[in-house]
């Protein structure tokens, strides 16, 4: 028999699924203002933005998810609300792979995790200064722990841009969105789906900011939130323990959530607490420990103290406005010479934070808003809180919501089952976008896109690795010097072909081995040899990659 179920059971969540999506937004407003070409007023916007959160987490613990009979089912609406969902996700997910196959990775992050990886993978230390690649002519070191960069060494195994990686961590939260809006919707709860429903696309939405998944790589880890948050929900605390040492093994700003968890592990079993803080500190220390052992001195500079180094003594310093124009208290006592008061701040706020938990927590208070509000302090008086950090504060928000909705459903086969549905929707985007063979003529309307960097850098996007010849066609200048005509040809940084054009007609031709392509963005240049030439000598007027008899 059927339970009638209206508004009044379903406004707790509604009201604090709105309140997310609203969070989400006023995250999105320095993003947006940017594209808008307006300055926005930062402290006001870091006040709304922590003041939303804030009632978000005091809210929440006194609020509660009413969950109607499961032999309810509505399976018009629920099928609707699985097209809506499924259209939103694949429209913003072949944004981004399309984004990916025509574009270079834009910051150093991903360059950095690349190149430790490949080093990683001939049996070297990843741990170590790495000096003047050919896409970052700068010295960097490794910076992260073993969890954020190990999930790409799958990708350079099948040779694969690795952002692939990072857009399947950006599809985890979304589809568990859309699978929660789904599962009320044949639970008969229409509003709590349509509010899931749009809490999805203010998800999809912040994530489809210009550049992100041109240099995302904190995603990776992101698939780990949900399932942390349901294991935390359900008060599987040893196991808690296991995925937040994960989590800090991925990123030391999750260090911040330690505490809370304890606190509430001390509230349920003062045992399980020492316990879920060896498990933490062990898992931490294990995943380490090879890396330590083969050079502590480069892990600890790495890890530890090269990025407060290079905060102060660079971004800090710097003229331009990327380290004040950014939500958090750092970027205003940054504007108004204080920096001195940075590192004071976070040593005064973080106790504050946890001692605000103690009392509600050990009254059996859900931790987990608990530990997105001391995410959110930690955030905005870090060092430097660029944009992308606020993310793990927001998602681990929606995973705390994520939980309470699907509870049993969100179990650990139900989480392989939506990795593995992620990797496969961005395998068939990237099978069906990318090219087996490109070909471009200049003035054609995809040429335009793959000489966008210039007349002498063609992407080639490409779903294969398979050995191939590359025909490059060009127009010379009107003079050539001697000198010049010495040029090389590039992919993917490596040197393939080097000749002079005097000595040759307007062809370039050469073969490309497998080793030199990637499934994905492939970055095809001709360089002037000679280091004392700024451009080389001639103009592409097409590229064509010829599969091999």
């Amino acid at each position: 028999m059927r339970t009638p179920h209206g508004f009044s059971d379903e406004w707790p969540n509604v009201c604090r699924l709105a309140a997310l999506s609203a969070s989400l937004l006023i995250f999105l407003t320095p993003l947006w203002s940017r594209t808008a070409h307006y300055s926005p007023s930062y402290p006001v916007l870091t006040i709304i933005f922590a003041v939303t959160i804030g009632a978000i987490v005091f809210v929440w613990g006194s609020t509660s998810v009413t969950r109607p009979n499961e032999a309810n089912s509505h399976h018009i609406i629920a099928i609707a609300a699985a097209v809506v969902s499924g259209a939103l996700l694949l429209y913003f997910a072949q944004r981004w792979v399309d984004a990916m196959l025509w574009n270079a990775y834009r910051a150093d992050m991903l360059i950095i995790i690349r190149e430790a990886t490949q080093r990683f993978l001939e049996g070297q230390n990843p741990y170590v200064t790495y000096r003047n690649t050919y896409d970052a002519p700068w010295n960097f070191v490794l910076s992260y722990g073993p969890l954020l960069w190990g999930p790409y060494i799958a990708a350079q195994l099948l040779q694969t841009d690795l952002r692939v990686v990072t857009i399947v961590g950006e599809l985890f939260v979304p589809i568990c969105c859309g699978i929660a809006a789904t599962v009320e919707a044949a639970r008969g709860r229409t509003f709590s789906a349509g509010a899931w429903s749009v809490l999805l696309l203010c998800v999809l939405l912040s994530l489809d900011v210009p550049d992100y998944t041109l240099m995302g790589h904190t995603p990776v880890y992101w698939p780990l939130l949900p399932l942390f948050a349901a294991l935390v929900t359900r008060r599987r605390w040893l196991w808690a323990a296991f995925a937040l040492g994960l989590l800090v093994v991925a990123r030391s700003t999750m260090v911040a959530l330690v505490p809370i968890l304890l606190i509430a592990m001390w509230a349920a079993n003062r045992r399980d607490a020492l316990l879920g803080f060896v498990i933490i500190c062990a898992t931490v220390l294990l995943l380490l420990s090879p890396f330590l052992m083969w050079d502590a001195y480069a892990v600890w500079d790495g890890m530890v103290t090269t990025y407060p180094r290079v905060m102060k003594e660079v971004v800090w310093t710097s003229t331009g406005t990327g380290a004040t124009d950014t939500l958090g208290l750092t970027g205003w006592l940054l504007a108004h010479r204080f920096e001195r008061f940075i590192e004071p701040s976070q040593l005064i706020a973080m106790p504050i934070v946890y001692g605000l938990a103690w009392i509600p927590t050990l009254r059996g208070a859900r931790p987990l808003p608990w530990m997105g509000l001391s995410l959110l302090v930690f955030s905005m008086t870090s060092l430097w809180p660029v944009f992308y950090i606020y993310y793990d504060v927001l998602l681990l928000l929606v995973s705390a919501a994520l939980a309470e909705t699907l509870d049993s459903r969100l179990g650990l086969k139900s989480w392989a089952l939506t990795l593995a549905v992620s990797v496969v929707l961005v395998a068939a985007l990237l099978y069906f976008t990318a090219l087996p063979n490109p070909e471009f003529s200049a003035g054609s309307r995809m040429a335009a896109t793959a000489f966008r960097h210039g007349p002498s850098a063609i992407a080639l996007p490409r779903r294969s690795i398979s050995a191939a010849d590359v025909v490059i066609r060009y127009q010379t200048r009107q003079s050539v010097d001697e000198d010049d005509a010495l040029v090389t040809a590039y992919l993917n940084g490596k040197p393939l072909w080097t000749a002079r054009l005097l000595d040759n007609p307007p062809e370039i031709r050469f073969v490309a081995p497998t080793a030199a392509w990637r499934i994905g963005h492939n970055r095809l240049e001709v360089r002037a040899a000679s280091p004392d030439s700024k451009s080389p000598p001639l103009v592409v007027t097409s590229v064509a990659v010829l599969p091999r008899r």
